[in-house]
């Protein structure tokens, strides 16, 4: 190969006229005359070469050099004949040629290796599929590169991108500097095709080559630090090497986000296919293992580790050995958790005090927020925060002071954990600060004030968390006010947010609703709302986001707030849509808003049920001695709570017919109908009128997916019928497989179908088996013999386990007229299990 001397001692002026000749010829056609000029150079450089630089589309020749008094460098020549192959020739001839230069010892220049990448990535697939058809030798597999990462290129089915990484690698392996670019390029062509896997691997391999060129930039800094001491003046070889190491660029952080987000979308996925996700993820969670990420922000991969589900899914390290990847992601967290980064990787060696040398640099506050979360949530450790939070504001260097976003973790994650003294602590905190004077956080609950228990670990957690009113600059935010009402909701405190819903919401005054609150306003107050600017008060309904309607939908649930619950709901659907648009210059305009998730619509359902089965009279089995007598005559209870007060009002106001009988039961079902259609046409009617408003609009709105809860609220509402026995509250499978047995009896002897079902009832379930999931046994025999693909034992998708890491592995239950469903949020204890404890330990906590 060339050296670094050698190239020294060559004739600039002799090789551009070299290369000035390579073009002419290149350009008249004559490619045999350019090709034996660059080997004439070549064996200039190399007189006892045995074989010339041999070209696959040129055909053998009698070769006599052009003799030179002194080496003269090929590259430049060898460049302009490449760089014309790519322009006017196969992308394949370029790739060919690139191969043999480099073979022969031709350095390449990195731009020249990312022409011929993107040459061979944007090639169409009929230039490799007229090859594979002649058979070309080109398509032969390649050889292991012997490298540390298995990384192999027959592993890849998209041709143009196996030849692209085949070229790279073997430039790499030939100790040619490739482009960081070349590689990019790469990374975003695989991801773009579905190569997952191997776009983690050659993220790794830029880490681990960025990883390597910064441990030797150390071993150099040490080096002039040692002749500085004894020799007083370091050596200039020494320093230029160390100026070019520390020259490095860190391998973009943009495509560390893109794959974990493409992993993101397939884990959020039930479906059973996530085996190259979870082995991307494990490449990745190498790096932060070896603590190799030089990035100080990885909040996004942990949070996607973290969120991986429980599974017996295996994934191969890069050392080769096999592991469960839901147990090594949260075992490569707890270590991090154990031993975070304090210093800078380019610090003088003897600030590492003996430790391991990594370029992982000190981590961000988001990262420390996201261990943070972890600690809280998964490991259900208060003192495992505690310590994070420590080595945050004193331990690490420079020192970080907890965000708005800590305190919004603290809130939530203490509520779960029934640690109301932190949570409310928290929001103490933050009620001190004078930015917060106007917040929604500021307004006076009714509850009283929960202080850390002494003795026990959280008063070390309220010191780090304590703020000082002066210095103190953490705003609160919609996240913030969206924690403390789910604090108000867990804590058995619903109420409290309906009655300062319209302090802590006043855009509720532009909904046209009959239902007030508790505290209803005079006809003046509300003439005066009504002047109030709608525009201004919409955009911060809009700001709020879904999470928080979500939450306060959920409270007023919980209070049996109905109409308070409608008024929010539709507040939260104008939201929802006025969210996608956006004034400009030039009108409106679209852009990418939210929606509000499948709980919102679980909720809402719920509400529905609850008041649907208030109107609901059911009958209770009568006594064997009863039925003997004959006394076994039933009559309807007429209940008080029968007609409807402040809420549908959707269906009061579009049919009159339902205004006159005010049904609590017909318009519970009623609203229950429309509200179910109306989740799955929500992405439908936003698409719809974003095009409605804007023609030439192209905005994409998901669909939203029907989970097992959605379902579960469904049939709650819609499987209970009038005059139906009361459910037995402890069902066993024999007894409903018995009551199947006997229905089918009925139907074969007699012809009897079951009177019990609805068509709605169908639609429910028929969505139910689109989406994957069986029917539950109590409702099969209501099918039989109308449909018989509902009636029949079809097993659904299994459930995907998202519980904590601490959480046990879940019990088995059988619920008759429902999905099963796994706790994810809280303590793993039953309702059951917290009464056995007894009424004062949970007053005591709170």
């Amino acid at each position: 190969t060339l050296s670094s001397s050698s190239l020294a001692l060559n004739t600039p002026p002799l090789s551009i006229l070299a290369a000035k000749a390579v073009r002419l010829a290149c350009s008249s056609g004559a490619l045999r005359d350019a090709h034996f000029i660059i080997n004439s150079l070549h064996a200039s450089n190399h007189p006892d070469a045995s074989e010339p630089v041999k070209l696959p589309f040129m055909p053998p020749f009698q070769f006599t050099p052009i003799p030179f008094d002194k080496p003269i460098s090929p590259r430049l020549s060898a460049h302009v004949m490449l760089h014309h192959i790519i322009r006017n020739d196969s992308p394949l001839k370029a790739y060919e040629t690139a191969q043999i230069l480099i073979n022969k010892g031709i350095p390449l220049r990195q731009a020249t290796l990312l022409k011929v990448t993107n040459a061979l990535l944007q090639a169409p697939p009929t230039v490799f599929s007229v090859l594979k058809e002649k058979g070309a030798s080109m398509f032969r597999s390649p050889g292991y590169l012997s490298d540390s990462l298995p990384i192999n290129p027959d592993a890849v089915q998209d041709d143009g991108l196996r030849f692209a990484l085949t070229l790279l690698l073997t430039a790499r392996e030939n100790r040619r500097q490739c482009s960081d670019r070349a590689f990019e390029a790469l990374v975003n062509f695989c991801l773009l095709q579905g190569e997952i896997i191997m776009g983690s691997l050659l993220f790794v391999l830029l880490v681990k080559d960025y990883e390597s060129k910064a441990q030797k930039a150390q071993e150099i800094k040490a080096m002039i630090t040692e002749q500085e001491i004894c020799q007083g003046v370091p050596s200039p070889q020494l320093i230029d090497r160390w100026k070019d190491l520390i020259r490095l660029n860190i391998p973009s952080k943009r495509l560390l986000k893109a794959i974990t987000q493409q992993c993101e979308e397939e884990l959020a996925d039930d479906s059973e296919d996530r085996d190259e996700a979870l082995q991307a993820l494990a490449n990745l969670a190498c790096l932060v293992d070896s603590r190799s990420m030089p990035f100080s922000d990885i909040s996004h991969l942990l949070r996607v580790l973290y969120s991986c589900p429980k599974l017996p899914d295996m994934v191969v390290l890069v050392d080769g050995s096999t592991v469960n990847a839901y147990q090594y992601f949260h075992r490569v967290i707890f270590g991090l958790l154990q031993d975070l980064p304090t210093r800078k990787a380019k610090d003088p060696p003897h600030k590492h005090q003996g430790k391991r040398r990594h370029v992982m640099p000190p981590l961000s506050r988001e990262t420390y927020n996201s261990l943070v979360h972890y600690a809280l949530r998964h490991r259900l450790s208060v003192s495992l925060a505690q310590d994070t939070l420590h080595h945050m504001e004193h331990v690490r260097r420079p020192t970080l002071k907890p965000d708005t976003t800590t305190y919004n973790i603290i809130v939530r994650s203490g509520t779960l954990l029934r640690r109301n003294d932190i949570a409310s602590f928290a929001v103490a905190e933050l009620r001190k600060l004078k930015e917060n004077s106007d917040h929604g956080i500021a307004v006076p609950s009714g509850t009283p004030h929960r202080h850390p228990l002494p003795g026990s670990g959280s008063q070390s957690l309220s010191k780090l968390l304590a703020v000082s009113p002066a210095s103190s600059n953490i705003p609160a935010d919609m996240y913030t006010l969206t924690s403390y009402v789910s604090h108000l909701t867990s804590t058995g405190n619903p109420h409290v947010v309906a009655s300062i819903l319209f302090h802590v919401l006043p855009e509720l005054t532009i909904v046209d609703h009959p239902a007030w609150g508790d505290n209803p306003p005079s006809v003046h107050e509300r003439a005066m709302m009504a002047r109030r600017a709608r525009q201004e008060r919409i955009q911060r309904a809009v700001r709020l986001g879904p999470h928080f309607f979500t939450s306060v939908l959920n409270a007023l649930c919980k209070a049996g707030k109905t109409g308070l619950a409608e008024r929010v709901w539709l507040l939260a659907k104008q939201a929802e849509k006025i969210s996608w648009l956006k004034g400009g210059n030039e009108g409106l305009e679209v852009v990418e808003g939210w929606c509000l998730p499948v709980h919102a619509y679980t909720i809402m359902m719920q509400v529905y049920a609850a008041e649907a089965r208030k109107g609901l009279c059911v009958r209770t089995r009568l006594p064997v001695a009863s039925l003997e007598i004959g006394d076994h005559k039933w009559q309807p209870r007429t209940d008080r709570k029968d007609k409807v007060k402040g809420w549908a009002h959707y269906v009061l106001a579009k049919d009159k017919i339902a205004s006159r009988h005010r049904s609590r039961r017909t318009l519970g079902l009623r609203m229950g109908a429309v509200l179910y259609r109306s989740m799955f046409r929500g992405a439908r009617d936003i698409y719809d009128t974003l095009t409605r408003i804007v023609p030439n609009a192209q905005p994409r709105v998901y669909n939203l997916r029907p989970d097992a809860r959605f379902f579960n609220a469904a049939l709650e509402m819609f499987g209970r019928q009038p005059v139906m026995i009361r459910r037995s509250t402890r069902p066993r499978p024999a007894h409903w497989r018995q009551k199947e047995r006997k229905a089918m009896v009925r139907y074969s002897r007699r012809g009897v179908v079951s009177r019990n079902g609805n068509p709605f009832l169908q639609r429910v379930v028929q969505g139910m088996l689109d989406a994957g999931f069986e029917v539950p046994m109590a409702y099969r025999r209501l099918f039989l013999g109308t449909w018989l693909y509902a009636s029949m034992n079809r097993p659904g998708a299994p459930v995907v386990n998202r519980q904590p890491f601490a959480f046990p592995r879940p019990r088995q239950r059988f619920s008759p007229h429902a999905l099963p469903t796994l706790k994810e949020r809280g303590l793993p204890i039953q309702r059951s299990e917290w009464k056995k404890v007894g009424h004062g330990w949970k007053h005591r906590r709170r």
